[in-house]
């Protein structure tokens, strides 16, 4: 148990008061032994070190934690330096480096604990050496290459100083040396290097990058630090300082910072704190931000969500873990931020606040369609996927600059949200909230109220009024003028990925609209149904109405136009007006025939007394009587004879039949039209 017997030498030095031994010659043949807490196998170790320097014949450890140790190598450290010594690791797990390193050299063990988050596998050779530069001057070397996961490592350090300096009993010397570092890393993917430094939850790029540093100074003050980042749709590049001297935790702060991204200007501050969490503070100013990449990237959504053109296409894979060990804010300025594929705001900023499991973007203000926005996002990873909520106003906007060239007008909008899920469907499908929008002093196209007084003259002139040639009519007026609406709102009620439109309220000239709409957030669809009707009336004041449906992609849904309400109101209409016709010809006819002269009785008195003679109705005919039809005598069986005597005439005889009653006149013209109608 070697980390007894380390303890139990610490101990023993401590309470006799002595001092390590300035020269040690160690031979250890080691089967299996602990260390640091884990188990290592097959432990060899042969070496020596004095005031002259150190001799390793051989440190090997087979297996310790899943790793391979194996060393060599001789550095002198008299008064002509010289040497180099070579350290071999091959680890399919860093958790057993990183318990040494905790134990001999804790300043590396947050940077190991850093890396082994994301890269679980090493494979590097370092080399340090010692060489004599000159009388009283000797140059220490570090040069670190390999692998770490998937990230290329290329790292050399230098420290210049007195020979004396480099004594292996007494490293601390090594603090008053001028340092010059250089390191390079290198991915064939840019998101798997800004994982690597911590960064990967700002993007998802699949690019190569890579990262340059270079920093030179004095170990006891401050490092003046160059760095280059090329990844993805990022480039940049800082000039600061690192600061590792004293009781407070390392500090690397780029002051003067500048660059691009996604080929936009950007330019700022950073500063990286080496605490436990890595705390990251900054400020970045830029002429454009794709920020739905950016969301997108940070709640661990593919890039591909949200380019325009693309088909809305939310998976069913969970989300990428988007656990980091830093915390901190960024505060984020942007003279032009794209929020989706047609709709850019203005002037924006705001504080980008993250932790392990969470990013907040907050106190977000800006312009978007010359109206003002506000809003926070918040969004927590956890083991049950990802969970967010958000809110957010705008007030003031262009609706034609929102919606496109259809509606003019002004915006206003209230909304909450949150939701939950494991994939990126099952969140957008768990949204729900509620809000209020509210549309003044707008004109919206292809709804133009003059269409019923149009279609009408249209039918007055003749037109058929079947269906199908009524919606080819309406079709064409109806995109001849706008419908002019003062006001018009509605609440919004979002639930299991749907918003729907609810308490539509609008107040139009000319004409009134109703409207029932929904928008399904999963495909990004819309199906709306409008009824414009008409200030004309028939009946029982029935007005004229037309439906008009929208449905399909929100950006661009067909139109579908049913008349069929409208052409039942015409067929009414002409039902009325005819029926107008026939009682305003009946009542002309009243007016122009005279009345018979012996139909009005004039009352002598009353032309002396001055009063209007009054109209009479005509008397009627006498009655009349129509008897039945004489029945016909029979034929005698035998002629009469000449000499036969005449008939005796009857004893009552009939009276003289009178002649047949004329038919009864005729149905003047008006009546020909009703009897024709049935």
């Amino acid at each position: 148990d070697l980390d007894a017997v380390l303890a139990f030498g610490g101990t023993a030095f401590s309470d006799a008061g002595l001092q390590w031994p300035r020269e040690v010659a160690l031979a250890l043949e080691v089967g299996r032994g602990r260390l640091a807490g884990f188990e290592a196998r097959q432990i060899t170790t042969r070496l020596k070190f004095d005031a002259s320097g150190i001799a390793v014949e051989r440190i090997s450890v087979a297996d310790f934690g899943n790793a391979k140790i194996e060393a060599s190598g001789r550095i002198v450290t008299t008064a002509t330096p010289g040497g180099n010594i070579t350290v071999d690791l091959d680890a399919r797990e860093m958790q057993g480096v990183i318990a040494l390193a905790e134990k001999f050299a804790p300043a590396f063990a947050d940077p190991l604990k850093h890396v082994a988050a994301r890269q679980k596998t090493a494979t590097l050779r370092a080399n340090l050496s010692l060489e004599n530069t000159g009388p009283g001057r000797a140059v220490g070397r570090i040069a670190l290459n390999g692998r770490v996961g998937a990230v290329r490592v290329r790292l050399t350090t230098e420290a210049t100083g007195k020979p004396e300096a480099f004594a292996i009993a007494d490293l601390g010397g090594l603090i008053s040396t001028d340092l010059r570092l250089e390191g390079q890393l290198e991915a064939d993917e840019s998101q798997v290097l800004l994982g690597f430094i911590g960064l990967d939850r700002f993007t998802a790029d699949r690019r190569p990058g890579r990262l340059s540093i270079a920093a030179n100074g004095p170990l006891n003050r401050e490092l003046r630090v160059d760095g280059r980042l090329s990844a993805g749709p990022v480039e940049a590049e800082g000039k600061g300082t690192l600061r590792t001297a004293g009781p407070e935790p390392a500090r690397l702060e780029f002051s003067q910072m500048s660059g691009t991204v996604g080929g936009a200007k950007a330019q700022g501050r950073i500063a990286f704190v080496f605490g436990d969490p890595v705390r990251v503070d900054g400020a970045i100013e830029t002429e454009s931000l794709d920020a739905s990449a950016l969301i997108a990237a940070s709640v661990g959504l593919p890039a591909s969500r949200g380019r325009a053109g693309a088909a809305p296409a939310w998976g069913i894979e969970p989300f990428a873990p988007k656990t980091s060990d830093l915390s901190g804010r960024i505060e984020i300025k942007a003279q032009r931020a794209a929020i989706s594929s047609t709709l850019t705001a203005q002037q924006v900023r705001g504080v980008m606040r993250f932790g392990p499991s969470e990013v907040v973007f907050d106190d977000v203000v800006g312009d978007l369609a010359k109206g003002k926005l506000e809003g926070r996002l918040a969004f927590v990873s956890n083991p049950g996927g990802l969970t967010a909520n958000g809110r957010v106003a705008l007030s003031g906007a262009d609706a034609a600059l929102l919606v496109g060239s259809a509606i003019a007008g002004r915006v206003a909008l209230q909304a909450e949200v949150e939701g939950a899920g494991l994939s990126p469907a099952a969140f957008i499908g768990s949204l729900a909230g509620k809000g209020t929008v509210t549309l003044t002093d707008a004109r919206i196209a292809s709804l133009n109220p003059r269409v019923f007084d149009a279609v009408i003259r249209a039918v007055d002139l003749g037109i058929p009024t079947d269906t199908n040639r009524i919606r080819d009519f309406v079709t064409t007026a109806l995109d001849n003028g706008q419908l002019a609406v003062t006001r018009a709102e509605a609440a919004v009620t979002i639930n299991v990925g749907q918003a729907r439109f609810r308490n539509v309220t609008v107040g139009a000239s000319g004409a009134d609209l109703g409207l029932i709409a929904s928008v399904n957030l999963t495909d990004e669809t819309l199906d709306a149904m409008l009824t414009l009707s008409g200030m004309q009336t028939v009946g029982t004041g029935i007005r004229p109405t037309l439906s008009i449906a929208l449905k399909g992609p929100l950006a661009a849904p067909k139109r579908t136009l049913d008349a069929s309400a409208l052409a039942s109101w015409l067929a009414l209409r002409s039902v009325e007006q005819q029926s107008k016709r026939l009682d305003a010809m009946e009542q002309a006819q009243r007016e122009t025939t005279p009345p018979p002269a012996s139909a009005v009785t004039v009352d002598p008195a009353s032309t002396t007394s001055g009063v209007v003679p009054v109209e009479q109705a005509p008397p009627l005919p006498p009655p009349v009587t129509i008897l039945p039809a004489p029945r016909p005598l029979s034929a005698p069986r035998n002629p009469p004879r000449a000499d036969a005597a005449a008939p005796r005439p009857a004893r009552n005889p009939a009276p003289a039949s009178e002649p047949p009653p004329s038919p009864p006149p005729q149905p003047s013209w008006p009546l020909d039209l009703l009897g024709a109608q049935n």
